[in-house]
Order: structure tokens, then sequence, then C-alpha cells
């Protein structure tokens, strides 16, 4: 999950939680939320129960095409009436303090990138960017390695049965429970020009859809992939995107127009974002992340490190709660409601200085805040977060 330079300037541009740069790739899987439990490669078993890995057959050799994926209907959104798919919170909004549950040391140096992603049960994943021990953490519990790989790794995914590594050449899909490589899929050429950091993973409850964004030039091209023939069938080919909790792609169109495409292959057009800087070299939006009912976009000042998010329903598309933050800032559906990954700018946060998790409210209201390190993942469905702050990582689990 990585930091980056957006394909139209050059500021951090992020989906889910941390930004990235032109030529890398995100995968998407958007999941069930269904317990299951994790198992490794060279491996120690998972604390939990286990699943059956997935029986659909995945050739190698398989490459990406341009079928459309799904046939669509076009509405344009200019009301509350408009239908593009809900994409709202595992929880609603909640009250009360956040507090760290547990703290679990890694064995990965925080000098490293750190990779990360969540399983519908809990069960989180971890790798440094170029190191290829995928480690895994189950509940509390100590780390164990889950899989040894080989090469760059640009971002993790999980459902309740499958780990996915995504490299710069191929999608890699695991059994969880045993380990065991069980489907490789290809990727389109990838350019590894101007490289210096990788990409989130988002995690949503659609039954084990695999979408695969990959930036190239000024294009953003999202697939998905067909279980039937392990082709990754282009989607669309956008400025910017993201996926919500319910599957949902959330993107921002060629000529700068919010958009989204629902799961049953609705596309509503929403309003225009803004694609022209402004004399400090701000004033552009990038579609960032979705949380709390809505699809969030990130517009930095140019200078320093002030940001302007602009909040948009994800039922409408229409623009509802603006929050100044810095730039950066992370944001994930949990079972505890939405967070709110920053600084520690926000009146809420306890102390200056460190990253702070907020509560994530109504009307873009930052709530309850808890200073927590330098933390840099903000992860769900169970609220927690990756603190490079000392030697090696921490995972923290919050409550």
């Amino acid at each position: 999950m990585v930091l980056g330079t957006h394909p139209r300037h050059d500021q951090a541009v992020q989906i889910g939680w941390r930004p990235w740069r032109a030529g890398l790739v995100v995968v998407l899987v958007v999941v069930a939320v269904m317990a299951a439990g994790c198992g490794s490669g060279t491996h120690q078993a998972s604390s939990g129960p286990t699943t059956e890995a997935s029986t659909v057959a995945t050739p190698s050799g398989s490459t990406a095409t341009t079928s459309p994926s799904l046939s669509t209907t076009t509405t344009v959104s200019s009301s509350s009436s408009a239908t593009a798919a809900s994409s709202g919170p595992l929880a609603g909004p909640l009250a009360g303090p956040l507090a760290v549950q547990a703290s679990i040391s890694l064995p990965i140096a925080s000098a490293g990138r750190p990779v990360a992603t969540e399983a519908p049960n809990g069960a989180v994943f971890v790798v440094d960017q170029a190191d290829g021990e995928v480690w895994v953490v189950d509940g509390d519990g100590p780390p164990a390695v889950a899989e040894h790989v080989t090469g760059t790794i640009n971002s993790l995914a999980a459902d309740a049965s499958n780990l996915y590594i995504a490299n710069f050449t191929t999608v890699d899909q695991y059994n969880r429970a045993t380990g065991a490589l069980t489907a490789q899929y290809t990727l389109p050429p990838v350019s590894q020009a101007n490289i210096s950091d990788d990409l989130p993973v988002q995690i949503t409850d659609d039954g084990g859809t695999l979408w695969v964004r990959i930036t190239q030039g000024n294009d953003i091209d999202v697939y998905r992939l067909d279980p039937g023939t392990g082709a990754l069938l282009e989607v669309q080919v956008s400025l910017g995107a993201t996926v919500g909790t319910d599957g949902t792609l959330f993107y921002e169109t060629s000529s700068g127009a919010l958009t989204s495409l629902s799961t049953s292959g609705t596309t509503t057009a929403g309003p225009a974002l803004s694609t022209q800087s402004n004399s400090e070299g701000g004033g552009l939006q990038f579609v960032d992340a979705v949380s709390g009912g809505y699809v969030w976009t990130e517009d930095a000042a140019g200078q320093g490190l002030d940001a302007l998010y602009q909040g948009y329903s994800t039922a409408t598309l229409m623009a509802g709660p603006q929050i100044s933050a810095t730039t950066g800032a992370s944001m994930a559906d949990t079972v505890d409601g939405p967070l709110w990954l920053s600084g520690a700018e926000a009146s809420q946060c306890p102390t200056a200085g460190d990253s702070c998790v907020l509560r994530l409210g109504p009307g873009g209201a930052l709530t309850d805040g808890l200073n927590i390190g330098a933390g840099s993942v903000l992860l769900g469905p169970q609220p927690a977060v990756v603190d490079p702050s000392g030697t090696n990582l921490v995972l923290d689990r919050l409550s």
C-alpha cells in the first residue's frame, strides 16, 4: 500500500489507505464477509477454522482482454432518486473513545515499505514491499509466515479462502488453508518506470470478484477477473477508481466526471471533478476511497501538507461533507463504524505530532481521536493499524 504520483500531476494519489505511483498494480478483491481461517505456505497453520480452496479452473497463461464484462445502463445523478447501488459502512457511526486492544510486533523492519491487507475474519497479512516473506496475524496471536514468494510484491488481498499476491507480471492465488499456489493470472504489460512504492488493496463484500487496477501513463485501467476463463476483462479506463463495500466501482472518467458502476451493471454519472490545477499546483480532485456512505476525493493544496476531502453520496453521487486535513489520509468502514486515519491535526486528537485515528461521523465530523504512533495503514473490517514508528512494524488492534 503505497505512495506515488498521480498521472495528471505531481501530487500524492491514493486509493483506500495510501497513495500510489504511475505504473503500479492494485488488486481489489470483492469478498463476502464471512469467517474463515488462514493457512500458510512454508507455513504455520492458522488458529481459525479452515475452508476449501476455490475449484475454478484458472489457466496460468491467461491474459487480459478488452471484452466488456458487464452490460450497463446509464443514469444521471441529479437528485436523491439516482439509482446507483448503495455502498454504506459495515456499521453505522458509533460513539465513544477508541482504544488499542492489542499491539503485536512483527518481524519486519520499519525501514521497509509495508503492504498489508485484512481478510473478512480479521486475519491480517503484512509484507515488506521488497521482501517475499508474507506474515499473517490471526486475532491477537503471534505472527506466522504465510507465504514465501520471490520478487517485488505490489499488493495483497484476501477473501475467505484465498490470499492473492500481485507482482508486476502476475496475480498469484494461494489457498489460505494449505498455502498451496492454486492459480496464476497473467497481467497486461506494466511499465515500471518512475516507481518508488506500491499500492493498497481494497476488500469488499461481493462474493469473490477479483478487480485489478493498472496505471499506464495518464490512464488507470480497471479489470475484472472472469472466473470461467481466467482472463482479465477490461471494465473501464479512467483517471482514478476505488471500490465500495458492496462491490460498486467508483471512478473518474477521462472527461473528469465522477461515475459509479454497480454490480448489476448500472452506470450512474455524477458531477464533474476539478481537473485544472491552480497557481500553487493544487486544485485537482482525485478519487480516494469509500467510507461512511461517501466516496471521498482528495484535493491537495499544492504546497505544504494541507488537503481538502470532498464526500459524495455513494447512493446518489451528490456532493456532501468536506473535511480539511493533511494529505495522505486513510479511511475504512469497520465493524466499529467508519474510521479516519490522518495526521494529528484534528481538534479531537489528544496530542499533536503523531498519526491519529478518529471516528468518521455524519456530516464529516471527526471525533474520539486516538494517537497511534506513525500509523500508516488503516485496515478493516476488524479495525487495525500498521504502525512503523518503532524498530519493527507493529500491528495495533483497535476497539
